[in-house]
């Protein structure tokens, strides 16, 4: 049973919004919503602060193009 009615259409948004992003911009930090890679960088070093050590586990789902993985490995 669906219980929300509008949640296919937000997610067909949301599909599309982000889509065309990555169409323009392929595998950059604008695909996310980022100004710029500084920026961020920034904003997944604060993500880190909360406490990701090497042993951490950190699930990257639907945050980007992947670039937090990157991140980490030059992090640690």
């Amino acid at each position: 049973m669906n219980r929300d009615p509008d949640f296919k259409q937000d997610i067909l948004a949301l599909s599309k919004h982000y889509g065309g992003l990555v169409k323009r911009h392929g595998d950059a930090p604008e695909s996310a919503q980022y100004a710029d890679r500084e920026t961020q960088e920034r904003r997944m070093a604060v993500l880190c602060d909360i406490g990701v050590t090497r042993e951490s586990k950190v699930l990257d789902f639907g945050c980007g193009t992947g670039r937090l993985l990157s991140f980490l490995q030059r992090s640690f």
